[in-house]
């Protein structure tokens, strides 16, 4: 099914992909990865600047490359890692770490399916029985999958859509528009992010702890914009004014 976007947002995409040209030839036509939803997160993720759009999909692009996404895809969608636990070194993971990488039908109220993070763990702890590479690869996994359920949802909403109107859907203001001109067809779904940081610590940003969360906030901010609707923090501890310094200069602006 082709999704039905604003003129501007069509024009744009077709810019993009004409630059990208030589990099899509290469790349297996995975909806999540390479079609329009996932471009146009990183188009209004970066202000609907075509030209750092295009450079960031082009690195977001080697990424992929260089950690071998596309067999983790294959491996989630095809081998058995069907669920986080399955995940490489995943149920020793999930018990060190405690989290949900994404509840798919269970949403806010604006409808984003929830992600839970926690931070009741102890970095040098975790490190004494998974490596940092460990980690990374489970996170990899992480993403992987929450990319495959953020793109069945938006495709299954956008069908609903679609049949509810006849193929004629009404334009939908897209959520954080950056203007009342920031509008388009089409859904792209994003996620719910709970963060509970009862037993967050100095631990978390020491040596080990930065170990874990640099790699984690790197890959997150430069491949996978426009994945959060929301985020909650609850449980903060007072110290949190303090590691919030730490971590804002982490985050991309928007």
């Amino acid at each position: 099914m082709a999704t039905r976007w604003s003129s501007v947002e069509i024009e744009e995409l077709k810019e993009m992909r004409q630059r990208l040209s030589d990099d899509l030839r290469t790349q297996p036509p995975f909806p999540e990865v390479v079609g329009d939803r996932r471009m146009l997160r990183f188009l209004r993720g970066l202000g609907h600047n075509v030209d750092l759009a295009t450079e960031r999909f082009s690195q977001f692009l080697d990424f992929r490359r260089k950690f071998n996404m596309d067999a983790i895809r294959t491996n989630i969608v095809y081998k058995g890692c069907s669920n986080p636990s399955k995940f490489p070194k995943g149920d020793i993971i999930l018990k060190l770490i405690p989290q949900t990488v994404v509840i798919p039908y269970h949403t806010d109220y604006l409808g984003h399916p929830i992600v839970v993070e926690k931070s009741n763990f102890s970095p040098p702890d975790v490190l004494k029985v998974i490596s940092q590479e460990e980690y990374m690869h489970f996170l990899l996994y992480a993403l992987e999958y929450r990319a495959l359920v953020f793109e069945q949802l938006s495709a299954e909403r956008e069908q609903a859509l679609l049949e509810l109107h006849n193929g004629n859907p009404p334009l939908i203001k897209q959520p954080l528009a950056l203007s009342d001109d920031d509008v388009g067809y089409g859904v792209i779904v994003r996620g719910c992010f709970l963060r509970d940081l009862s037993g967050l610590s100095f631990a978390h940003i020491g040596h080990e702890g930065q170990a874990i969360l640099r790699p984690i906030m790197s890959v997150v901010g430069a491949n996978y914009p426009e994945f959060l609707g929301k985020s909650y923090i609850v449980n903060t501890p007072m110290i949190f004014s303090v590691i919030w310094q730490f971590i804002k200069t982490l985050l991309e602006p928007r």
